[in-house]
């Protein structure tokens, strides 16, 4: 931005104030006026915008379904050795969720206390169960067992998801 040197102003004489302040008014209502045209626009094109996004939105959530039930149906064909399906336009595929401690429907987990072994109750200021212990002995066979037999199992969710490659997807408008 170029420096300019700041003017003294002289002030005006009293007729002359009153020209001044009607420039002044005259410039604040064209500035309102163009402000207000502006914001016109604006709404006019989120509308169109939000119209033609409409028929996209829709056209995306019934592709998303048939992909989710197409990877359902032949999940143990297509993606036995990977969890993932690479096509020309993205990926299609399941994620495994973090593991999480849960119980066997039913029970409770005041119950599931009575029948655990000491080792995986930690004391705070009252006694509960050590969910972190037990994912962190998810590995062991025999500890697995145990818990298995007392109720309690570690279960993953599985997600589909769907992963476009954008940058190199051709749109046609």
């Amino acid at each position: 931005m170029k420096r300019t040197k700041k003017q003294v102003i002289q002030p005006p004489s009293k007729e002359e104030v009153v020209d001044v302040m009607r420039k002044f008014a005259e410039a604040e209502s064209h500035i309102s006026k163009l402000e207000a045209d502006e914001q016109l626009a604006i709404q006019e094109i989120n509308k169109a915008t939000e119209a033609k996004a409409a028929e996209y939105v829709a056209q995306k959530q019934e592709a998303l379904a048939k992909l989710e039930a197409f990877g359902l149906a032949n999940k143990s064909d297509v993606f036995s050795d990977s969890r993932t399906l690479d096509l020309r336009e993205g990926t299609i595929g399941f994620r495994y969720g973090t593991p999480k401690v849960s119980k066997k429907p039913g029970l409770t987990w005041e119950a599931l206390k009575e029948l655990l072994p000491k080792a995986y109750l930690k004391t705070t200021i009252k006694t509960d169960v050590d969910k972190t212990k037990i994912l962190n002995n998810r590995e062991n066979d025999e500890i697995m067992a145990e818990l298995l037999e007392a109720g309690i199992r570690i279960v993953r969710d599985e997600t589909f998801f769907v992963k476009t490659k954008q940058n190199e997807l051709e749109i046609k408008v």
